[in-house]
């Protein structure tokens, strides 16, 4: 698989679950906007059981290529 393997899908299903447990979930997770989303994000997806080099590839596209890897719910 190649690193741009998550940019051909506009949205995959991991990326769906992953705005699910993560991202709509984000003042619960990391309330003080205090951690590296890029560290949460890549966590996630090795427990969700991807293996290490798809999910540095997910990361990337989380953190890049969508509005996910943020906190974007402080105002």
């Amino acid at each position: 698989m190649n690193e741009c393997y998550w940019c051909e899908y506009e949205k995959s299903y991991d990326e769906t679950w992953f705005k699910y447990d993560v991202h709509d979930k984000a003042n619960e997770i990391d309330p003080n906007d205090e951690h590296l989303w890029s560290s949460l994000t890549l966590g996630w997806a090795l427990g969700r059981g991807m293996n290490p080099k798809k999910a540095v590839a997910f990361s990337r596209h989380i953190r890049h290529h969508t509005r996910f890897g943020i906190n974007e719910t402080k105002e």
